[in-house]
């Protein structure tokens, strides 16, 4: 399954059955998130079964259904700083019953010196 975030939905699409045409790309499934504006195109995933998505912005994990709901979500405190390069990812286990997420912020500073010895 490949999720992206385009125009307030989280949208799937399943390749499982081989090569399409582009033309023929339509997405899977999609939950509407309205009102978020703030997640990159690939920090969001969807669970195996279909059922409900997650999105994943820079304070905030969403849990959302089919209908846009929100189920539960997960705030963050704000980020000491963060990478310039790195987005925020988020995708489930292989059963749905386990969301992995990673914050870039959370090693932000390896590598600095912080004084302690």
């Amino acid at each position: 399954m490949v999720t992206r975030f385009a125009a307030g939905l989280v949208q799937a699409y399943d390749f499982s059955a081989g090569a399409v045409r582009a033309s023929d790309v339509v997405p899977t499934v999609t939950f509407p998130v309205p009102g978020v504006a703030d997640v990159t195109p690939d920090s969001c995933a969807v669970a195996p079964d279909l059922s409900r998505a997650v999105y994943v912005t820079p304070d905030r994990l969403t849990c959302v259904d089919r209908a846009g709901a929100t189920v539960w979500q997960l705030d963050f405190p704000p980020a000491a700083s963060e990478r310039a390069n790195a987005q925020h990812r988020c995708d489930f286990s292989l059963d749905g019953t386990v969301v992995w997420i990673y914050r870039p912020d959370g090693l932000a500073r390896v590598g600095v010196d912080d004084g302690r010895t």
